[in-house]
């Protein structure tokens, strides 16, 4: 199985394209069989949480279920298998996976069109309206991006993309910690068109309120809503088949079950080093160039740095089938050191697997899978979901009380 990697390709908001696009290279299924170390069920939850599932044909990628309702009615519908991801914001879904008449959005008689933009592509769809539901919380209303490559968008917008292949249906962004709205490219459109250039503000009105913003749901809720905790299990350098099962609360220090006892707090300052208002936090690794930054994203499925070609002690990392490293030995080992703004610094134990080990293997969930984050950059370490398993991570969001941390 030559399986694409989702890695983030840059700064936020830019980062979701390499997934999306990487989503549309599908590639063999996986068996069902084999392999050690899957769940036998998915776990008990709270009200205050969520089963999260890996896909059974994708390497490493944890998908929710989302119930969307029509505004004030018990009309409703529950969508799988979204990508759940700590690297974006807002609830994005493919027209082709919802059925349900969400009513549109509109400002000033017009439709609300969005175009969430990438370095290669974008994404293009009408916002709608929608009651969304997360586990047991309580339905909270907010606007919700339908994703449809084969709308025409304007052409400040670029080529359109989707976000759903090989059963992705959409993408629950819930990770980017200062602030509940996208920042997209709104656009006023009508039946005749959309116009050239954004034309819908994403500042904030006279009435408090914005009209052209899709938002995080966590940010809504009544309470609760002050970060989430992702829960993966452990993993042997073997990987795991399926099902594999975690949990994602809501709340922070709000419940029982999501207390922040014995992680450790790691500040993200968007005046960092890192530069950008984004949720990268210094970080080192070996190999790596001097002032490298990182981020922890559960919507890329692999650790990513470098550039294709890099040496860590006496280990060489080539690659191989496009996309994953094949280390020289393998597992082989790698260090990295993360430094909150905060000044908390923290070093951790990696490893890279080589991809030609497991190109056969009917596991679905590996904490050493690895590949090249860009071709030219040298100093960004992407901790996609590898660095996930067998760690409960918080992402906390920033409050009037609370400023931004990743906990682990």
């Amino acid at each position: 199985m030559n399986a694409p990697d989702l890695r983030d390709l840059s700064s936020f908001p830019l980062r979701l394209l390499g997934r999306l696009l990487a989503l549309f290279l599908l590639f063999s299924g996986i068996a069902s069989c084999g392999g050690g170390g899957g769940s036998s069920g998915p776990p008990a939850v709270s009200s205050n949480q969520m089963v999260v599932s890996l896909l059974s044909t994708q390497w490493n990628i944890p998908t929710v279920s989302v119930t969307l309702c029509i505004p004030g009615t018990t009309t409703c519908q529950t969508v799988d298998n979204i990508l759940l991801d700590t690297g974006s914001v807002g609830l994005r879904i493919s027209h082709a996976a919802l059925s349900l008449g969400l009513p549109p959005v509109s400002d000033g008689g017009s439709e609300v069109d969005e175009c969430y933009q990438f370095s290669s592509g974008s994404v293009f769809g009408p916002v709608v309206s929608a009651d969304v539901v997360l586990g047991g919380e309580p339905a909270v209303t907010v606007d919700v991006q339908v994703s449809n490559a084969s709308l025409t968008p304007p052409s400040s917008c670029g080529t359109a993309s989707s976000v759903t292949s090989g059963g992705v249906n959409g993408i629950l962004g819930i990770g980017y910690p200062f602030t509940q709205y996208d920042g997209g490219l709104y656009y006023l459109c009508s039946s005749s068109g959309c116009p050239s250039q954004p034309s819908c503000s994403t500042t904030q009105g006279s009435t408090g309120t914005f009209p052209c913003q899709v938002a995080n749901p966590v940010f809504s809720f009544p309470s609760d809503n002050n970060g989430i905790l992702l829960s993966l299990p452990s993993l042997s350098s073997e990987g795991a088949p399926a099902p594999v099962y975690g949990t994602l609360t809501f709340g922070l220090n709000t419940q029982s079950d999501n207390s922040l006892s014995g992680l450790t707090i790691y500040g993200i300052s968007a005046s960092n080093s890192c530069g950008s208002n984004d949720s990268f936090i210094e970080a080192s690794f070996t190999g790596g160039a001097s002032g490298s930054c990182g981020f922890l994203d559960s919507g890329s499925n692999g650790l990513f740095f470098g550039t294709g070609t890099f040496k860590s002690g006496s280990e060489t990392f080539t690659v191989c089938n496009t996309y994953w490293y094949c280390p020289s030995s393998s597992p082989a080992p790698i260090s990295l050191t993360l430094t909150g703004a905060n000044n908390t610094t923290g070093t951790f134990s990696l490893s890279v697997i080589d991809e030609n080990n497991i190109v056969n293997s009917p596991n679905i969930a590996w904490n050493d899978l690895a590949g090249p984050y860009s071709a030219s950059n040298d100093s960004t370490f992407d901790a996609g979901l590898p660095f996930f398993f067998g760690r409960t991570v918080a992402v906390g969001y920033q409050t009037e009380s609370q400023n931004p941390f990743w906990a682990f």
